[in-house]
């Protein structure tokens, strides 16, 4: 499902979500550059984007929360007020970097493509300097986030490695210990 969004629905959200790409932007701008978006509604376990699709598309989560997977793997969940897929606003080349799915029975989002962006770029061309400034920040911030989580999980890999070692040394500390006693036996 999708649809225009009316002035009343576009006031509302501005005031209720707190939407970095509107960082820097006042009350009456946000609610014009919402007007450019659309509705989409999605079901649980939907498929938002998938890896390695084109992106074409930005998208404003309104309420539920959106799933991100990287190899089938969960490793970030958004919710309202987040924004996904918006490297391809600013980098027409872009692919999708992950597959993102519905992870609630009712998540709507605002959608924007690279055309409504082109669109807000020629109407309101001295906003689109502070938009694209919080893409870039949003895109640092995402950046931060999966260093963390890597950073994270390399350090639980190398603690488990270690622990695995220590193990490994106490089972060859043991057999050789036992080996002795059977080899000194009887001496």
């Amino acid at each position: 499902m999708s649809g225009q969004i009316s002035e009343k629905i576009c006031r509302s959200l501005v005031q209720t979500l707190k939407i970095p790409l509107f960082r820097g932007v006042n009350y009456e701008t946000a609610v014009e550059i919402i007007s450019y978006f659309e509705k989409k509604q999605y079901q649980l376990n939907d498929t938002i984007v998938r890896y390695g699709d084109p992106g074409d598309e930005m998208f404003i989560i309104v309420s539920g929360e959106a799933a991100v997977k990287v190899s089938g793997i969960t490793v970030h969940t958004f919710g309202p007020g987040d924004i996904i897929g918006e490297v391809c606003l600013i980098n027409e080349k872009s692919k999708r970097t992950a597959t993102i799915l519905s992870a609630s029975s009712k998540l709507i989002l605002l959608s924007i493509n690279r055309f409504g962006y082109d669109e807000i770029r020629r109407n309101m061309p001295l906003i689109i300097e502070t938009l694209t400034k919080n893409i870039g920040i949003m895109i640092s911030e995402k950046l931060e986030m999966a260093n963390n989580v890597i950073t994270t999980k390399q350090n639980e890999i190398q603690a488990e490695r270690e622990s695995s070692k220590e193990l490994l040394s106490i089972k060859e500390g043991s057999i050789l210990t036992r080996l002795k006693a059977i080899l000194n036996f009887g001496k």
